[in-house]
């Protein structure tokens, strides 16, 4: 998908928005965090629906995602504004396939691919009318949506990591928001390699090392209200020269809401360029180490 040149051209787009960022949208390395990097691909999603459908209907359907895939391209920073692009590349009973992307100065910073279908308060909701309202801002593309998520039945985790669902954590609907849900991805993810860091004992400061999140997949498979306990789960999916594949599940306690394969890569703070993962951060990930912890990371 990334290397789809068009993708990352913003005359390939057909509905365009300009956002800015917030100060509290960075993180701790001073750069807009991956989560409110997605959360501008999903209001830019938003002001597409409101533009095909004529104003804000707070009582009409909504798009919500079945599976997305964002890939970071660069660094996303503030305070500059974000020109946002969005594209209906595909419209059926199956989902609505939409193509996003985000440009600062003119250049694109990531690009997302999102198959969704409509929801009204909670529920499902009929494809056909809301195929009727954004059907005329159909541009197909070539190209085969990105391969889907390998289903593992949600077995196989061997770390775990117990969380709590808050208000917060709703959307308007009452249900557990995709930002939300993309938050407890981060946070699994973040458990498990706090641990593998600190346990291997690498200073990545001292090394002038860093982590960096190229590719994010998520499949969202349960759209409901949650309160109370949670759980994160992990497992590497992959490790290679200088990328790890964790895949992070959240649930709750009625049962799984969300799986996601994120891509990272150890990369040289300074040149901005990957290295290989650190031989003591490898053989710890390697050795797949039980882990049950009810702490932060």
């Amino acid at each position: 998908m990334k290397d789809q040149h068009w993708r990352r051209q913003l005359e390939s787009y057909g509905f365009h928005c300009t956002i800015e960022p917030r100060y509290a949208d960075m993180d701790a390395e001073r750069h807009i965090n991956n989560v409110a990097v997605q959360a501008l691909h999903l209001e830019a999603l938003m002001r597409f629906q409101m533009h095909a459908g004529g104003g804000w209907k707070p009582e009409g359907a909504l798009l919500h995602p079945l599976k997305s895939e964002v890939h970071f391209l660069k660094v996303t920073h503030y305070p500059e504004p974000v020109v946002c692009g969005v594209r209906l590349l595909s419209a059926d009973e199956n989902g609505f396939r939409l193509a996003t992307a985000l440009f600062q100065a003119g250049v694109c910073t990531s690009i997302q691919e999102t198959l969704s279908l409509p929801w009204q308060h909670a529920e499902p909701a009929p494809p056909a009318t809301m195929a009727g309202i954004i059907a005329p801002m159909l541009r197909p593309a070539d190209e085969a949506p990105p391969e889907a998520l390998e289903d593992d039945g949600g077995t196989g985790y061997p770390y775990r990591y117990h969380t709590t669902f808050r208000f917060g954590d709703l959307d308007a609907d009452r249900c557990v928001s995709t930002l939300a849900i993309a938050r407890f991805i981060e946070q699994g993810r973040v458990h498990v390699l706090h641990q593998a860091v600190v346990a291997s004992g690498v200073d990545l400061r001292a090394d002038a090392l860093g982590l960096l999140v190229a590719k994010i997949a998520i499949r969202f498979l349960a759209r409901r209200e949650a309160d109370g306990d949670g759980w994160l789960r992990a497992r590497l999916v992959k490790l290679g020269n200088a990328s790890i594949i964790l895949r992070i599940n959240v649930s709750d306690r009625h049962g799984d809401l969300a799986y996601a394969d994120n891509v990272m890569l150890f990369a040289d703070r300074a040149a901005t360029r990957p290295v290989p993962v650190p031989a003591p951060v490898r053989a710890w990930l390697a050795a797949s180490q039980e882990v049950d912890s009810a702490g932060g990371a």
